[in-house]
């Protein structure tokens, strides 16, 4: 009967905070990408391996950054994938040079915004609890979208971590609706490459 009236009074104060519109920063991290203006520095690993990656994007702007071996193209350090306008601009870093695509043809968004794609529909808090993570114990929240759950792990006032997989993490960095300057720019002494 203890633990009834316990699950009924935790129910209960669930319901009152959505009523409330209580928010966490989980939450706040996921209003944030649904507003369509972000950026978000992130070192996501998986199976061992990590990299870091930034992530911007502005209405139809949009910019990855990231080691090129991610993106498929091993041996040419970090890169940088802009969608601006009509075209798609691979920047990279090391020779401080770029091509120029059509976005029909090289769409960065659609290649690389899949976590975007699910936060479009419907996204909600399915769970909540505690867990250790590196070393620490944190509570978390699980996010369910169409396309699976998602644990947020929440350390005092900031997103830590997010579980996206089976052993794939994303720790935040930093995440802005505060876009830096010239974020989706080719900067002026890069050449594009024949």
């Amino acid at each position: 009967m203890k633990k009834i009236t316990a699950l009924l009074m935790a129910l209960v104060m669930v319901f009152g905070l959505a009523a409330c519109g209580a928010s966490s920063p989980a939450k706040e991290l996921i209003d944030l990408m649904k507003t369509g203006s972000f950026y978000l520095d992130v070192k996501m690993t998986e199976g061992g391996q990590s990299m870091n990656v930034a992530m911007a994007m502005d209405g139809d702007n949009f910019m990855v950054r990231m080691d090129g071996a991610m993106a498929g193209i091993p041996g040419v350090g970090m890169i940088r994938v802009i969608l601006k306008g009509d075209s798609t601009f691979i920047l990279f870093e090391s020779d401080k040079e770029y091509i120029e695509l059509p976005a029909d043809e090289f769409n960065a968004k659609e290649e690389f915004g899949s976590m975007l794609e699910a936060l479009e529909g419907d996204v909600r808090k399915v769970g909540d609890g505690e867990e250790e993570i590196d070393g620490k114990k944190l509570r978390y929240e699980d996010y369910a979208t169409e396309d699976g759950t998602e644990r947020y792990y929440i350390d005092g006032d900031k997103v830590y971590a997010i579980k996206t997989g089976f052993n794939s993490y994303m720790y935040i960095n930093s995440s802005t609706g505060a876009i830096p300057s010239g974020t989706f720019d080719i900067p002026s002494d890069y050449s594009e490459m024949e």
